[in-house]
């Protein structure tokens, strides 16, 4: 992992933690919250697991910001309406 993407998920976290959830608020442990892509047709992959591999950077931190932190509970509910 590169400094840029260290620098970029070091400022990110900071934000997790003074923000929390973007939806209710919840300021959690980092594992507790999750990236949501705002919207669905823009999401080029999704920002957990081996998809994060094979990616650059730039490809990261793009993505990265296509999202907004959600709670487990948030991000369930959010979830949830967009796919009935």
């Amino acid at each position: 992992m590169s400094i840029k993407i260290r620098d970029e998920i070091k400022r990110i976290s900071t934000d997790l933690k003074i923000n929390g959830c973007s939806n209710c608020g919840a300021t959690l442990d980092s594992r507790y919250l999750h990236f949501h892509h705002v919207e669905k047709n823009e999401r080029n992959f999704p920002i957990h697991g081996i998809e994060l591999l094979n990616r650059t950077d730039d490809e990261l931190i793009e993505e990265i910001h296509k999202c907004m932190l959600l709670c487990n509970k948030c991000h369930g509910s959010y979830t949830a309406i967009e796919r009935s």
